[in-house]
């Protein structure tokens, strides 16, 4: 599923990574825990958050995931969008819960976590 369509379906604000609504995501995880990540992370899932530290951007550089949903519409620090953008992550916001976020993108066809 491309970036684009993920953001349609969750009615989601681009916040980085405009230039790369066309990359393919093949499943997604959703974790607040940065040891999940580390450990299931992989370039093809797109991490659905609650919480974005610059921890959690180092994170998913570490991973190799590129594409970060983050949930409930939570205000994002100016240090984590400027790390964001510097390391070319993909990042949406929407105001759906993380229980609704998941549930939206599986009915969509987005399968859960694969890599």
């Amino acid at each position: 599923m491309k970036i684009l369509e993920v953001a349609r379906i969750l009615n989601a604000e681009v916040i980085a990574g405009h230039a790369q609504m066309e990359h393919e995501v093949h499943c997604a995880g959703a974790s607040d825990m940065h040891s999940v990540t580390l450990a299931r992370g992989c370039k093809e899932m797109l991490l659905l958050t609650g919480q974005l530290t610059p921890q959690t951007v180092r994170t998913c550089i570490l991973s190799d995931i590129s594409s970060v949903v983050v949930v409930r519409s939570l205000d994002l620090s100016p240090e984590v969008l400027e790390l964001a953008r510097e390391k070319q992550l993909i990042l949406l916001k929407t105001g759906w819960t993380l229980y609704e976020t998941c549930g939206k993108l599986y009915a969509a066809g987005l399968p859960s976590l694969i890599c």
